[in-house]
């Protein structure tokens, strides 16, 4: 067998260990659970991986009515504001008010963007 060393390289060293298989316990359906519990939450970034702590969220709401998922991402304060600026560069040019005549209709397509936005109580 061989293995990979730090810079990424193939060697052609032998492992004389076993992988570890098991992984070492945690709360796993705990941790995307929002509420009263203070739960961390890592950032959402689509864009590349990012392992800061999340410290801020924006919840949008989804086309489908009978929808009961909780639409609500979380991000660092960073990758925060690119998400705000990028839904707010969509919203300029966004299809969605083509067909929106009323002030209601404009403000359903706004909130499937952007329902509610801002900093996860408890982190400062």
């Amino acid at each position: 067998m061989t293995t990979m060393d730090t810079r990424g390289s193939l060697t052609g060293a032998v492992r004389t260990e076993s992988p570890k298989l098991q992984m070492d316990g945690g709360d796993f359906d705990g941790l995307y659970r929002d509420g009263d519990g203070g739960e961390e939450h890592f950032c959402e970034w689509d864009e590349g991986m990012c392992d800061e702590v999340a410290s801020y969220y924006v919840i949008s709401f989804c086309d489908d009515p009978d929808c009961k998922a909780d639409h609500k991402q979380y991000y660092c304060m960073r990758h925060y504001a690119l998400e705000l600026a990028r839904k707010l560069e969509h919203l300029r040019e966004c299809p969605g008010y083509d067909d929106a005549d009323t002030a209601d209709a404009r403000r359903l397509v706004t909130l499937r963007h952007i329902a509610d936005w801002g900093h996860l109580t408890g982190i400062r």
